[in-house]
């Protein structure tokens, strides 16, 4: 009855304010039926920010209109739980939740004669229900029905993030050498050149939280090639020095986990290079040519380390030797009157030293050139 004779004390007072200062000209049925059809009680609903939140943070609460139609200028909001803190009066209200919706609870029981308390603790409670309750006004004398929105006020538990940490951090060598210069090599007990100057980079990282993790990679010298876990480093022209990387990762708290750094360094062959010793190589072969007859070639080679002979022939056929110094060789009927060659290559010389690996004798028509053409 109580609640029954607001509501009424509230609808006086709006018809009261709107009386003062309305016009005394009549209004037509045609306006009336416009002002009613844009204020429909139907139309309304609450909308909250949150549907749980947890006991003390503040929640939004918004009164809108199903068929985006204006809203009504008068809304008094009410709540079952909470403060209003802002909001009162308008379409949109705030209420701060409170620690103590969660308090443990005391019912009222039967006293007995030996008891002097009427009260009893139950314990404290998990999750309570919010209510807001708006009482709208439309057309400045209809009172709309009063609409409710129910969310949820608990103990949500909100974990403290951990930050990812890189836990192990491995490059495929802590060491480049470059090139020596064309035709030297590193003195016995100095290290080969690099096969490449591009370091493969493979980080591990441990997030307690399992989130996305973002590698980021520092480094002094070079570039990284590539993202995520598995990268490579690229020092490619880099002065001889000491080179650093440091790798990192992301959790989403920014770069604020432990990091790991290795270094690399980059030396060059010279001065610490030798001359590579240059075989000199000369194909032993006759003048001119038979045709069907059978003919030896031989590879002369003076000096340079131990290898190994490849030949190959054009128009022709080896008979026997390959792999050898010397080879026998078969020419075709036309070897006269036509292009014939033999070329011997020399393999396991060091590629370092820019030797002339191979030989070629060219006949034409039979008869020797001087220059293979």
């Amino acid at each position: 009855m109580f609640d029954l004779f607001l509501r009424i004390i509230l609808v006086l007072s709006v018809l009261a304010a709107a009386s003062l200062g309305q016009d005394k000209t009549p209004v037509s049925t045609e306006t009336t039926e416009l002002q009613t059809a844009v204020c429909d009680c139907g139309n309304f609903l609450i909308v909250s920010e949150y549907e749980t939140v947890r006991a003390g943070d503040s929640v939004t609460f918004d009164l809108r209109s199903a068929m985006e139609r204006p809203l009504p200028e008068f809304i008094q909001w009410t709540v079952s739980a909470g403060i209003i803190i802002s909001g009162q009066g308008t379409r949109r209200v705030t209420v701060l939740t409170t620690e103590d919706l969660l308090k443990p609870a005391e019912q009222p029981h039967k006293t007995l004669p030996s008891e002097k308390h009427g009260y009893i603790h139950r314990g404290g409670r998990g999750r309570v229900p919010l209510t807001v309750t708006a009482s709208v006004v439309c057309d400045r004398s209809h009172l709309c029905p009063e609409l409710t929105k129910s969310i949820s006020v608990g103990r949500i538990s909100v974990k403290t993030n951990v930050p990812a940490d890189v836990t192990d951090l491995t490059l495929s060598t802590d060491l480049l050498v470059e090139s020596c210069p064309p035709g030297q090599r590193p003195m016995e007990g100095s290290p080969n050149p690099s096969e490449t100057m591009v370091i493969d980079v493979t980080t591990q990282a441990f997030d307690e939280d399992n989130d996305p993790l973002v590698y980021k990679y520092t480094v002094s010298g070079g570039e990284i090639i590539g993202k995520g876990a598995n990268v490579k480093w690229d020092l490619s022209g880099a002065l001889p020095g000491l080179y650093t990387i440091t790798a990192a990762v992301d959790d989403g708290c920014g770069y604020c986990g432990k990091t790991i750094s290795k270094a690399v360094t980059v030396t060059e062959c010279d001065p610490s290079c030798g001359l590579v010793e240059c075989p000199q190589i000369d194909l032993l072969a006759p003048d001119s040519v038979t045709n069907l007859k059978n003919t030896v070639f031989t590879a002369s080679v003076i000096g340079g380390p131990q290898i190994e002979y490849h030949w190959s022939v054009e128009n022709g056929e080896i008979i026997s030797g390959q792999g050898t110094a010397s080879i026998i060789v078969g020419l075709p009927a036309n070897a006269t009157t036509n292009r014939a060659s033999v070329t011997v290559k020399l393999l396991g010389l060091e590629p370092e030293g820019y030797c002339k690996d191979s030989a070629t004798v060219v006949y034409l028509n039979g008869i020797r050139q001087n220059e293979p053409k």
